[in-house]
């Protein structure tokens, strides 16, 4: 299965030649999206939920609810394995996060969160950080890109929760692995990989 969140570029870009080299049985977005003639897509659904190897997976939005912006309108999913709990939110922003938070099928606490928005300010409100308390924090940032992702103020509400904090603008690709017994490892590929340029 291959999942795209929603169709702005940094979510979408790349996903057709993913799906040309991969060809899923499977494809689910959160809004339209081209990818190719060959490659059929389903809209991600709330309330979706499927089982593989032990692992759930389950889409917590979007809902029956017409979404007024594209970030508003990325699939949310959540996966449990082993007593832990992640939580994958695209794009969407405060108004999404409190309606999330009436969601009985959200599991708290998260172990693991990817930032909502790539740690903008229009996310990651308090109450959503209050109800996840995510031990572990992962903002999918570009090294010095232009909208200075993380915003200030949200990696403070990410410190005053206890979150471990990971930047891909400065650690680069960060890997989870989990055992069976749910113990975690995390690897940094800047700190575990090094190369001369950096």
């Amino acid at each position: 299965m291959l999942i795209v969140s929603h169709s702005d570029n940094d979510h979408a870009g790349g996903a057709a030649a993913v799906a040309r080299r991969f060809n899923p049985s499977q494809t689910m977005v959160g809004e339209p999206v081209d990818l190719g003639p060959s490659t059929k897509t389903e809209p991600c659904q709330g309330g979706v939920s499927w089982r593989w190897d032990g692992v759930q997976f389950s889409f917590l939005h979007p809902g029956s609810r017409q979404e007024n912006s594209k970030n508003n309108r990325s699939c949310v999913l959540q996966i449990q394995y082993a007593g832990q709990s992640i939580l994958l939110p695209g794009d969407i922003e405060s108004g999404v996060e409190q309606r999330l938070l009436d969601n009985g099928e959200l599991l708290t606490p998260v172990t693991l969160l990817v930032a909502p928005h790539h740690g903008s300010k229009t996310s990651s409100s308090i109450d959503f950080l209050q109800k996840l308390k995510p031990s572990e924090v992962v903002f999918s940032a570009g090294y010095r890109h232009h909208f200075g992702h993380p915003a200030s103020t949200v990696v403070h509400r990410y410190q005053a929760q206890g979150s471990r904090m990971w930047n891909t603008a400065n650690a680069g690709a960060v890997e989870f692995s989990w055992s069976d017994s749910g113990s975690m490892t995390v690897a940094s590929t800047r700190a575990d990989n090094r190369r001369y340029w950096y």
